[in-house]
């Protein structure tokens, strides 16, 4: 869902980008003001695509003997936190008072 439910509002890219970013605040409906959260299921899955980015930098590094690095990480973490949060279109909210 990546719309308001109440109004059918789009929340945008760059809103729900943040969310995540600056972990998992509420998102705010700019039409009706209905608040939302994160569930669990969509949390782990901006945890684990990284992390998968992460160990698949290091596989392809190790296997064409390629200089592995902090700036290595760092590069396969945010393209990882990326691809979760742009091309994932199933995230879903849960509404809060």
């Amino acid at each position: 869902m990546n719309k308001c439910p109440n109004c059918h509002t789009a929340f945008s890219k760059n809103q729900i980008l943040r969310s995540n970013w600056l972990g998992y605040y509420k998102l705010k409906c700019a039409n009706c003001g209905a608040q939302y959260e994160h569930t669990f299921k969509d949390r782990l899955l901006v945890a684990i695509v990284p992390t998968i980015s992460f160990v698949l930098a290091f596989l392809i590094a190790n296997l064409y003997n390629l200089p592995f690095s902090i700036y290595t990480i760092i590069i396969a973490g945010i393209l990882g936190f990326f691809v979760a949060v742009f091309f994932s279109r199933g995230f879903k909210y849960e509404k809060t008072n």
